[in-house]
């Protein structure tokens, strides 16, 4: 599950920092001061994230997939997700963006594989309600097939799979207590249309 902390930099002309929490698993620790580093995009809202998995630790050098409920400007596929590896300590590069963001409008994932066609899927019940901390096993039909193994994090999204081209994507519910994750069906065809598309 990536649940997200938002280091909001420059907020402000006082350039104070703030603190979004998602959740308050999250919460914990102290407030970190944000380096400058380098910082992708323009304008005066700054932000910077960091990727946790299901038990609130920090992700370190782990691959991710970031989207905003607005477009990316900085972003020049049709998708408009950034796709990166976060730092040793688990935080994203800092964003600079011409509009403030929401705690909500950011969308920060786990990511499988790369390349400009992407997806990932969100559990929901059914009155539509997201399912939080499912456990699932994703399958990217890539050549190898890549795999990984999860819970859905707060808005029932699993990870994110991306590839060089359209390919099949599956998701399977995980056992959890079977301790080989990368165990249990998938059916990831050989060759013919894909299931996924841009």
């Amino acid at each position: 599950m990536a649940d997200t902390l938002v280091d909001n930099v420059d907020r402000n002309p006082m350039s104070r920092a703030i603190r979004f929490c998602f959740i308050a698993a999250a919460c914990m620790g102290p407030v970190t001061h944000v380096d400058a580093g380098t910082i992708h995009g323009w304008g005066r809202y700054h932000y910077r994230y960091t990727l946790r998995d299901s038990d609130g630790k920090a992700m370190p050098n782990a691959r991710f997939a970031l989207s905003v409920t607005h477009d990316l400007p900085f972003v020049t596929d049709r998708k408009k997700v950034w796709l990166g590896w976060t730092d040793s300590r688990g935080r994203t590069p800092r964003f600079a963006l011409p509009y403030e963001l929401k705690p909500d409008d950011a969308l920060l994932r786990p990511r499988i594989g790369r390349g400009p066609n992407g997806e990932q899927m969100q559990y929901i019940d059914q009155f539509g309600r997201p399912v939080t901390g499912f456990p699932y096993r994703l399958v990217l039909c890539t050549v190898p097939p890549l795999e990984y193994s999860g819970l859905t994090d707060r808005r029932g999204y699993t990870a994110y799979g991306a590839s060089a081209r359209p390919v099949t994507m599956q998701v399977f519910e995980r056992d959890v207590t079977d301790h080989d994750e990368q165990s249990g069906p998938s059916d990831c065809p050989a060759e013919g249309p894909p299931a996924l598309s841009g």
